[in-house]
């Protein structure tokens, strides 16, 4: 028996006389099914995204229209171009306000490239025709046919999936497995296209898509997507984005054996001084670039420390008083000042926040 829980948001767009109404829907279903690895579940949530498009008053279509959206929305706009589209009848007045609605376009733009990115590769994750190996294997197919990528993984030895190393449990449940059915009665494979499989969806991407949503004001149901910490609160209701360019990994600072994931980091908000070239490492476990939240409560705790004496600094932080502990008070006492102009009148709130 399946049992399902639905839960819509909808998020606008408009420009130029254009618009466009992006739909997420997000199911909890409870049912018996296989994943893409062909391990049983009974309990998944599905997504589904689709948009309707207008140009001025006439709908012009909708449905799986991505790229439609993209073409539309996902170019991003110069500032000086901006500033004509979106000029109030009473002028912009002054720079300072024009820079504000900007960083907010800027923000909102981010998050569409990334709904549209989780969009393309995760809309109706509980609909999948192959288990992850063959999925692989057809990434180097140029068909969409079903029979020419049956015959593709075919000539992979793939288009019959043969996992002997499932628990015995699912050996004997070869129907509800979508397992094909051996002569001795006994799984012998998954066939490609023969039941819907499940991927399932990770908690980081639910963030990710709650996190884009909330820069237009709407949020995914707390059913679904974990809440914010705090901080992260606080970076979204300051408008506070992040720009994270990936170094690759390499050794800790100072000789250490662990290797790290480096990343340059900026750090923006509307009408303050960014703050930019921002160290941030982060062990080789994780996945996404860092969080804006991730690496301010890094610099929060660095302006505590940096504002410290380095006497104090050592005591408090168990180092030694040699050179190396020196440069890295050294770094913190440059940054504290940055960090405090960043965050400005706001900067107790920060500190107080958690993450």
């Amino acid at each position: 028996m399946q049992k399902t829980t639905e839960k819509k948001t909808v998020i606008r767009l408009e420009s130029s006389g254009r618009r466009a109404d992006i739909t997420i829907e997000l199911r909890k279903v409870q049912t018996d099914r296989r994943t893409v690895q062909l391990k049983p579940i009974s309990e998944y949530t599905e997504l589904s995204i689709s948009s309707r498009l207008w140009q001025g008053v006439r709908d012009v279509g909708g449905g799986q229209c991505l790229e439609m959206v993209r073409e539309w929305f996902g170019q991003r706009v110069p500032r000086n171009e901006f500033a004509k589209q979106n000029e109030p009848e009473s002028g912009w007045g002054n720079s300072a306000a024009l820079t504000s609605e900007y960083a907010v376009y800027q923000q909102r733009h981010e998050a569409l490239l990334k709904i549209l990115e989780i969009w393309e590769r995760w809309h109706l994750n509980a609909m999948c025709a192959g288990t992850d190996r063959q999925r692989e294997a057809l990434k180097d197919c140029a068909s969409k046919l079903y029979d020419k990528q049956c015959k593709h993984l075919e000539g992979r030895g793939l288009l019959v999936d043969d996992r002997r190393e499932l628990p015995p449990d699912t050996r004997g449940d070869a129907w509800s497995a979508g397992y094909n059915i051996g002569v001795d009665r006994r799984p012998v494979g998954y066939k490609y296209g023969t039941a819907w499989l499940v991927e399932e969806l990770p908690q980081e991407v639910l963030r990710e898509l709650d996190i884009a949503c909330r820069a237009f004001g709407v949020q995914l149901s707390s059913e679904f997507a974990e809440p914010l910490t705090p901080l992260a609160e606080l970076c979204l209701e300051h408008s506070i984005t992040i720009v994270p360019t990936f170094l690759g990994a390499e050794k800790e600072p100072g000789g250490g054996n662990w290797e790290l994931r480096h990343f340059i980091v900026t750090l923006q908000r509307p009408n303050f001084t960014a703050l930019q070239d921002i160290d941030f490492r982060q062990g080789m476990a994780f996945t996404e670039p860092p969080t804006v939240a991730d690496v301010l409560s890094c610099l929060v705790a660095a302006v505590e420390a940096g504002e410290m004496d380095f006497e104090e600094y050592c005591s408090t932080y168990g180092q030694s008083t040699d050179s190396k502990a020196h440069e890295a008070w050294k770094a913190c006492a440059a940054r504290a000042p940055q960090v405090r102009a960043f965050l400005g009148d706001d900067f107790d709130q920060f500190v107080g926040a958690e993450n």
